[in-house]
């Protein structure tokens, strides 16, 4: 038996450190989505899917929240 590990880890440098930019990215995409679901609230209502335009600003929120926190602590 050889002393070679079968499995090793790829030498790869992370995409994002401190995760402000995928914070950005999501808070935007949750931003738009409340814009559309606002928009189209009265179609959202009448198929029972009203909870949609609250869904995706309580993300909003917390995105920016999250990000914030990122932030500083980068």
């Amino acid at each position: 038996m050889s002393n070679r590990h079968l499995l090793t880890q790829a030498n790869v440098a992370p995409i994002d450190e401190n995760g402000v930019t995928v914070g950005i990215v999501g808070t935007i995409a949750f931003a738009v989505a409340s814009l559309i679901c606002w928009m189209m609230l009265d179609r959202l209502t009448v198929s029972g899917y009203r909870d949609w335009l609250w869904i995706c600003l309580t993300g909003t929120g917390l995105g920016i929240t999250g990000t914030a926190y990122c932030w500083r602590r980068s």
